[in-house]
């Protein structure tokens, strides 16, 4: 189970989502299958039995019509039942309120602690609209696939969190008591009073035990040291410490997007990108940093904003699954799969998504299936736990 529940938050902190709803002409965080048209720029966690989403925006049939506006905010946040079965074709999706100001792709830190929950702070504005200072706000679940929203005011040390710019494009991951947020940039559409681009160098680290916020840069040293100096559009995971690969605190790998500057106003476009064939690992709580060279179909690059997410492999190993993506320079996006194997450190990958234009899959929502590497739109909550691929356990087997 815990194999398909990863697989499916991925997708859907990438793909597109849409249920049936009775209403037609009105604009709806889930409209009716057919007046979908697409979904993107939100983020998702799993959360006990529930894949919970936020942020974004869609696009959808009016009367017949695609929408003259080519999107609009999602007001909701949006949670998945897994603990049973269901098809694309009849998922129910519940929305849940929503007080704060839509934004796309922001942070979010997990928390699993009691019912669960996870910290939202940064990210683009949706639509440039109803800008804002700095928030952070938390999301509080309550074990039955619903919650509650609050902002977020009870930090240990309020002027440091009052010091910090709400950045977008930042590369964000969590242990079980501690979020990291590692470069980004900020501009008018982030917060406000600030005109232009500017990329952010360092990491900012929460503790969600002690309620301690800080930002590092790579000058610090110890517990404040930060891996990049400037980054924008990269991605993190967390590898956790039993997996047999992250050590006795578990690693964070950084991979992709681009290196950018903090003396001139920047864009995407204009930064050098990453390959993804150097991996970058941290240590969450020395911040110790190590590298290593991937081998095999490493994926092309630059490539920015992919999705990630990993599983344990049975007998020690770990997997890391790569979709997708943007690549500035071009202006195109990513179409394709890989998996990142560890303590191998070999790509496999170029899976077709078979994903084009216009979403053809049901409800906008496909799952991949890691051992079998196929597209699938039916999930299973009693699935056996995760396997490699056969085309993975052949290099260990063969190197």
């Amino acid at each position: 189970m815990f194999r398909q529940r990863t697989r499916l938050a991925v997708l859907l902190g990438c793909l597109f989502i849409a249920i049936p709803a009775a209403v037609r002409g009105v604009r709806l965080d889930v409209p009716r299958a057919e007046d979908f048209v697409r979904r993107w720029n939100l983020v998702a966690t799993v959360l006990g039995d529930y894949v919970y989403m936020d942020g974004g925006e869609i696009n959808q049939f009016e009367n017949g019509t695609i929408d003259a506006a080519p999107a609009y905010q999602m007001n909701s946040t949006l949670s998945i039942d897994i603990s049973t079965s269901w098809s694309t074709s009849d998922v129910s999706i519940r929305t849940i309120e929503k007080p704060n100001v839509p934004r796309n792709l922001p942070v979010i830190w997990t928390d699993r602690e009691g019912n669960g929950g996870f910290y939202s702070w940064g990210g683009v504005f949706s639509l440039g609209r109803l800008v804002t200072r700095s928030e952070m706000w938390k999301f509080s679940a309550d074990g039955r696939g619903g919650g509650s929203w609050s902002l977020f005011q009870d930090f240990a040390n309020p002027e440091a969190f009052g010091r910090l710019s709400s950045t977008e494009s930042a590369a964000y991951a969590n242990t079980v008591d501690k979020g990291f947020s590692i470069g980004g940039w900020v501009s008018g559409d982030t917060q406000l009073g600030f005109p232009q681009f500017q990329a952010i160098p360092g990491m900012v680290s929460f503790d969600m035990r002690t309620k301690e916020i800080s930002n590092g840069t790579t000058n610090d040293v110890g517990s404040k040291r930060s891996p990049f100096d400037t980054l924008l559009g990269g991605t993190a995971h967390f590898i956790p410490p039993n997996s047999g690969v992250g050590g006795k605190n578990g690693l964070i790998i950084i991979l992709g997007g681009h290196k950018s500057y903090v003396d001139r106003q920047v864009t995407l476009e204009d930064s050098p990108g990453l390959d993804l064939k150097n991996l970058t690992f941290f240590d969450p709580d020395t911040r110790d940093k190590h590298w290593q060279i991937a081998t095999g179909e490493t994926p092309p690059y630059p490539r920015s904003k992919f999705c990630i997410t990993g599983f344990a492999v049975p007998g020690g190993g770990y997997d890391i699954f790569i979709f997708g993506g943007r690549n500035a320079g071009q202006g195109t996006f990513y179409e394709d799969a890989y998996v990142l194997s560890l303590p191998g450190f070999v790509c496999i990958g170029g899976v077709a998504s078979g994903i084009k234009s216009v979403d053809p899959a049901p409800q906008g929502l496909l799952l991949f299936d890691m051992t079998e590497q196929t597209w699938k739109d039916n999930y299973d909550a009693k699935a056996k736990d995760y396997i490699r691929a056969k085309s993975v356990e052949g290099w260990y087997q063969n190197g």
